[in-house]
């Protein structure tokens, strides 16, 4: 399963796990099965949401269906989970990653589709003032770098705040390196680039303007961000050393 996420008043954990739908059924049989390095073929298995209340310790699954969904990001209000998954018929195929968005707090309530219908999202996660989603990936076909984007909530209209940026965004991964995308209390946006090898840690300003470099260097390489007010800490690789914080 996935790492476990607290929401913002830390009495729920969102986290994914694979679900076994026990056969495979009329919606699996006609889709490509998928492989995973380590893992083998899935089959049915999918990747699912789950939410965990504290106080009852009850854990409910809040997705469901023949798409794996990506790592849940809660809503700083706590109401709602945000998180990517595949969409389209031939999904499998044309390859189209989509940002959905829930409501948790209504067991029947189901995920919505909100942006990137067109594109692939790679990860997403929510700004700290609740008006928008930072999501990384490709608005439209996956070809050349990967971006970060803003994506208003009242809108759901990406907005590309690393255009000029002739860099891959890195949003990371399990023993991979980069890391989500955070906001600082002073609105400027932090994030993680590819360059000759290395993955630096990056800020840009809310609108996309004065991108600029906050931790680089010659074979250092960041794993790992996150934010408190305006203080980051990050794990760092160099020549000499595996990673320290």
């Amino acid at each position: 399963g996935g790492a476990p996420v607290w929401s913002p008043d830390s009495a729920w954990l969102a986290f994914t796990a694979p679900v076994d739908p026990g056969t495979a059924g009329p919606l699996v049989a006609d889709r490509l099965d998928y492989q995973a390095d380590g893992s083998g073929m899935f089959g049915a298995v999918r990747s699912q949401v789950h939410v965990v209340e504290l106080a009852s310790g009850e854990c409910r699954q809040v997705t469901d269906g023949t798409q794996h969904a990506g790592a849940p990001a809660w809503s700083p209000d706590g109401g709602t989970i945000a998180f990517t998954r595949a969409v389209g018929a031939d999904s499998d195929l044309r390859f189209r990653i989509a940002v959905h968005l829930l409501a948790v707090g209504d067991p029947k309530a189901l995920p919505r589709v909100f942006a990137f219908t067109d594109g692939v999202a790679r990860t997403v996660s929510y700004s700290v003032a609740d008006e928008s989603l930072l999501v990384v990936g490709w608005n439209g076909d996956p070809v050349g770098h990967s971006r970060l984007f803003r994506v208003p909530l009242d809108t759901g209209v990406p907005v590309d705040l690393t255009g000029s940026l002739d860099r891959n965004v890195m949003p990371g991964a399990p023993a991979y390196p980069g890391g989500l995308p955070q906001e600082t209390t002073d609105g400027r946006i932090l994030f993680c680039v590819r360059e000759r090898g290395c993955t630096h840690l990056w800020s840009v300003a809310a609108d996309g303007s004065d991108a600029r470099v906050v931790l680089d260097g010659a074979g250092r390489v960041v794993s790992g961000l996150a934010v408190a007010g305006d203080l980051a800490v990050v794990a760092l690789g160099t020549p000499t050393s595996y990673g320290e914080l």
